[in-house]
């Protein structure tokens, strides 16, 4: 993965998932980590829908130093369905400034970079967790993984959850004293 050439639209950027959770499934999650993750304990993006918590939602967040972040929460109806169908394609799309997600053609929800992604070419990590942070199994099938070029989707982001959030990585501070 390299930053600079996702940003500008030259290098890799698309994450593409197929992939089916059974009707009676609770949860499934996925994470993306760079080089420096230990072991899990940081995070850049975790995504987490949840269909028996609080109505049912998908969570979205990042780790830092074992610690989830504040997570952005989006009720599952407001989301193609994901629980009971024979397959759905999740897209993840990195850009300079977030990530994008889509499951089939809607765009569901964008977490902005809380960390700063890593400035050399270097690997990015996908984790399939196998069980939740309490040991809980999570159950769903993975049929294919594509990572890629792709044109960004991103289109309208009027009702996208999670765009315009101030949790934005801001390198540089700027004081005024008068």
């Amino acid at each position: 993965f390299h930053a600079q050439k996702a940003s500008s639209g030259s290098g890799n950027n698309t994450l593409a998932i197929k992939f089916s959770v059974p009707k009676e499934s609770r949860r499934f999650s996925f994470n993306i980590a760079g080089p420096n993750h230990g072991d899990y304990n940081n995070v850049l993006f975790h995504f987490n829908p949840r269909q028996r918590q609080k109505g049912g939602h998908l969570v979205i967040n990042d780790k830092q130093e074992g610690t989830w972040g504040q997570g952005i929460n989006v009720p599952l109806s407001q989301i193609p369905v994901i629980f009971g169908q024979i397959s759905c394609t999740l897209i993840l799309q990195i850009t300079g400034d977030c990530f994008d997600v889509f499951i089939g053609d809607k765009h569901c929800a964008r977490l902005d970079h809380r960390t700063s992604l890593p400035r050399e070419n270097c690997s990015l990590h996908f984790q399939v967790p196998s069980t939740d942070d309490y040991g809980s199994l999570e159950n769903w099938i993975v049929y294919r993984v594509w990572w890629g070029r792709k044109d960004l989707k991103a289109g309208d982001l009027e009702g996208v959850a999670g765009v315009n959030q101030y949790s934005s990585v801001h390198p540089k501070k700027l004081f005024i004293s008068g």
